[in-house]
């Protein structure tokens, strides 16, 4: 008759032996297939597991959870979870616990708990104080702490999410767990500063928060993705990191890697948004003066950084074969370089006086809207079907800024001028070469003139680095803004000069 394989052994799980069979959840061994009764040899063993005192087990997780001898659920005490054993508590750690410190209340409340790092441990979690959960250990240690420095150096998936304080999760790290949210939607200057963790810091609030957070480590890569901040996720690295954000320089200078998706700051809102980004579609759609500008699009597939920007200079002199296109500023795409195949089109389609003027590839500026758009580009199809008063590369000029502005040294006043830019017949000198917003360090644009801002205090060093509580209307100088200081902590003000007062 027809023989049957026979079944697999205790503990395992598979259709026949000879197809093979794999030893359960909380089993270790091997099973292999042999000719004669009991038709195999090894098996499938439990994971031990002995409850004891010290560093052994208070007590152990149930079988199918094991994955090694002696796997612990609860510690005794004197020592916390370190998967998937118990550790010895730091001389100056405060508890071990999944629960311990929550809700505390003080300066340094929870400090160094510690839970499981892989599991939903809450040790500190909604603590309340100046450094309180900070270098906790757990899950979701720190969460939702509120104190200046709180969830500091936070381990764990989600710890620090949603913390309030002005350095909270600064530098968390969630990169052990799946998702690695630490430090996600928390509030403050510098919130989630270096996370780590695919979308650590994502959707925080803060002028710096997630300046150089790091979602590299994980595929998605989207930490301080929509965050929303001056330089929030400023050089931050991640596959889509800074993606959506809204700042002045918001995602500038991002890094998207080598993986498929490089979208770091793509759709991005603020004045140098996605500047120098570093990805094949980093700070596409963006909106801003000058967001994606000299972006590298280089690495990726589609090489199409800041395609699709608006701007006035977006996107210029950006590198990859399709940056800038259909771009919509006066010189947004101006100066792009594509690549020499025939897949060349940086700002091909853009719409704007000087877009794509200069550009270099085969058909960059091909299809562009605006007078002079296509003027001095290189490629030999670079100017097809442009639209526009001297649109083609080889237009004429009837003079150039630097001659205007010799003849008349005030054409534009205090703004900045475009000395490089030419002027066609018929255009206007100072609508050509003179900038309608940028104004000189010390002044800022009041009405559309650039005018001495007043000074709005004093100004003291080392404010921000002490103890900004304790000063009242008092002001500093902290990179590249001022600072308030009060009892509702740092304000930022201006990026104008102001004289020290006496």
């Amino acid at each position: 008759g027809k023989s049957t394989a026979a079944e697999c052994p205790d503990h395992s799980t598979g259709n026949d032996i000879v197809s093979g069979c794999k030893c359960n959840a909380g089993y270790f061994g091997a099973v292999t297939a042999k000719i004669g009764a009991p038709f195999y040899d090894g098996g499938c063993t439990a994971w031990g597991c002995s409850p004891g005192t010290g560093s052994q087990c208070q007590s152990c997780v149930e079988q199918s959870k094991r994955s090694q001898a002696d796997h612990c659920a609860t510690c005794n005490e004197g020592f916390y979870i370190d998967e998937p054993g118990c550790k010895a508590m730091a001389a100056d750690q405060k508890c071990g616990g999944a629960t311990c410190a929550k809700s505390c209340e003080g300066d340094k409340c929870g400090f160094k708990c510690a839970g499981s790092l892989f599991g939903q441990e809450e040790c500190a979690r909604d603590c309340k104080g100046l450094q309180c959960g900070s270098q906790c250990i757990g899950g979701n240690c720190a969460s939702a702490c509120q104190g200046r420095e709180c969830g500091y150096t936070c381990q764990g998936t989600e710890c620090a999410r949603q913390c309030d304080g002005d350095r909270c999760g600064s530098h968390c790290s969630g990169e052990k767990g799946s998702e690695g949210h630490c430090a996600y939607q928390c509030k403050g200057r510098q919130c989630g500063l270096h996370c780590i963790g695919a979308m650590c810091a994502a959707e925080c609030s803060g002028e710096r928060c997630a300046y150089r957070c790091q979602g590299s480590h994980e595929d998605v890569g989207s930490c301080g993705t929509k965050c929303k901040g001056l330089e929030c996720a400023y050089r931050c690295e991640g596959s889509s990191c800074a993606e959506l954000c809204d700042g002045e320089r918001c995602g500038f200078g991002c890094t998207s890697g080598s993986g498929n998706s490089q979208t770091c700051a793509k759709q991005c809102k603020g004045e140098e948004c996605g500047a120098s980004c570093v990805g094949g579609i980093c700070a596409a759609g963006c909106q801003g003066r000058k967001c994606a500008y000299q972006c590298s699009g280089v690495n990726g597939e589609q090489q199409a950084c800041g395609s699709e920007c608006i701007g006035v200079l977006c996107a210029a002199k950006c590198t990859g074969a399709e940056c800038a296109k259909g771009c919509k500023g006066d010189f947004c795409g101006k100066e792009c370089s594509g690549t020499s195949s025939a897949k060349s089109h940086c700002a091909a389609g853009c719409v704007g006086r000087r877009c794509a003027a200069k550009c270099k590839g085969a058909y960059c500026a091909a299809g562009c809207q605006g007078v002079g758009c296509a003027n001095g580009c290189e490629g030999d199809h670079c100017d097809d079907g442009c639209t526009g008063d001297h649109c083609s590369k080889g237009a004429t000029p009837s003079s150039t800024c630097q001659e205007a502005l010799d003849g008349n040294p005030n054409l534009c006043g205090l703004k900045s001028s475009f000395k490089d830019e030419v002027i066609f017949a018929g255009e206007d000198a100072k609508d050509v070469c003179c900038s309608k917003t940028d104004c000189p360090a010390g002044y800022e644009l009041v009405d559309g003139a650039c005018e001495k801002p007043k000074c709005k205090g004093k100004l003291v060093e080392g404010c921000y680095l002490t103890d900004y509580t304790q000063c009242d209307n008092t002001y500093i100088k902290y990179e590249t803004e001022y600072i308030q200081c009060g009892v509702s902590g740092p304000n930022c003000l201006s990026d104008a000069v102001c004289s020290i007062a006496e």
